[in-house]
C-alpha cells in the first residue's frame, strides 16, 4: 500500500516537472498529449529521411543511401559501405534530382546516370547485379541500387509514389 503512494507521488512530481519544462507561450501547453504530438511532428518534419522507405529497403536487403545536398558546393553527398561520395549537381541526372527533390510528389529516375558509368563506379561495393535509381521528393533524395532480378521492390516504390500523391 505504501508503494502505491510513492508511485503516485513520483508520477505527480514527473508531471509537475514536465509542465514546468513546457513553454507557457506554446500553443497546447496545457494539454500534454497535444504538446508532445506537435513536438514529435515538428521533429519528424525536420528530419531529412523517410523511415518507412528506408525500413522497406533494409528489410529487402537493398543497398541505398540518403543523399544530402550542400548548397555551398552545389553537390550531393552520400555514404555507401563506409565510403563517402560527392557528386556535383550538374553531373548528369543529378541536375534533375536537384530540380525535383523539393517537389511534393516523389519521383523515380530509373537507370540513373547509366550513361556516366555510375554502375561501374559502385560495382565493387555492391555484391549483386543492380540498376542504379534515384528516388526524390519532399526535400529528400536517395540513391538506390535495385537488384536487377527483383522488380517487386521497384513496383513497391512506384506504388509508394502514387500513395504519397494521393495523401498530399
Amino acid at each position: 500500500m505504501n508503494l502505491k503512494i510513492n508511485d503516485e507521488s513520483l508520477l505527480a512530481t514527473l508531471v509537475s516537472e514536465t509542465y514546468q519544462c513546457v513553454d507557457e507561450k506554446e500553443e497546447n501547453s496545457s494539454n500534454l498529449s497535444a504538446y508532445f504530438e506537435s513536438r514529435m511532428s515538428s521533429e519528424v518534419e525536420g528530419s531529412n529521411s523517410d523511415h518507412f522507405l528506408e525500413d522497406k529497403l533494409l528489410r529487402s536487403n537493398v543497398s541505398f543511401s540518403c543523399m544530402s545536398y550542400f548548397l555551398e558546393t552545389s553537390s550531393f553527398h552520400f555514404d555507401l559501405k563506409g565510403e563517402s561520395y560527392t557528386c556535383p549537381r550538374n553531373w548528369g541526372e543529378f541536375e534533375r534530382v536537384f530540380s525535383e527533390m523539393n517537389d511534393t510528389e516523389y519521383k523515380i529516375f530509373e537507370y540513373f546516370n547509366e550513361d556516366y558509368l555510375l554502375n561501374e563506379i559502385f560495382k565493387s561495393s555492391i555484391d549483386y547485379e543492380y540498376e542504379t535509381i534515384a528516388f526524390c521528393g519532399n526535400g529528400e533524395s536517395y540513391i538506390i541500387f535495385m537488384p536487377k532480378e527483383n522488380v517487386e521492390i521497384l513496383n513497391w516504390l512506384k506504388k509508394y509514389c502514387e500513395s504519397s500523391e494521393k495523401a498530399a
